[in-house]
């Protein structure tokens, strides 16, 4: 699950204390790469599986769900509620997404860096506390069936179907 979800009630004389909520939501995928010593490609695919869209409060219907995730990126540490991430990629839409990820597998398989795996994030940028978004607004899409198709030379992968 990936996007956002606002919640505002405003406040009403003499009590104008606003009702806030924020919800922000990335997800996460990590793939065992640990019988790859070299990879010649590797391509992530995953499929849009449902979305949901509400401006001004109101729902938005689609025929076809819409891929709200916007960005790619490689887990700095374990997931977490923060999934904090780098090294950000802008992802494809589609109900269909594919993605070379050839350079980030090659690290961690190398081990230049930790497979904690990768974050999908989106669609809104970050946002200070002090100044959450005041709207009633939401978009969130559900993804499913990831795969990591990786090539590979098998003389280079002892460890793999020859």
């Amino acid at each position: 699950m990936v996007g956002y979800d606002d919640y505002l009630k405003a406040g009403k004389p003499p009590f104008a204390c606003d009702d806030v909520h924020v919800s922000v939501f990335r997800g996460g995928v990590k793939f065992d790469l640990s019988q790859f010593d070299e990879i010649v490609n590797a391509e992530l695919q995953l499929d849009t599986a449902k979305s949901i869209s509400r401006s001004e409060g109101k729902m938005v219907r689609t025929a076809a769900p819409i891929s709200y995730a916007n960005k790619l990126c490689m887990a700095t540490e374990i997931f977490s509620s923060k999934m904090l991430c780098d090294y950000p990629t802008l992802l494809p839409v589609g109900e269909t997404i594919s993605l070379g990820v050839t350079e980030e597998v090659r690290d961690w398989i190398s081990m230049r860096r930790n497979n904690f795996g990768f974050v999908l994030n989106g669609p809104r940028p970050d946002f200070s506390a002090q100044t959450p978004p005041r709207d009633n607004d939401a978009k969130i899409s559900w993804y499913s069936n990831f795969r990591l198709r990786v090539t590979y030379e098998p003389t280079l992968n002892s460890r793999m179907p020859q």
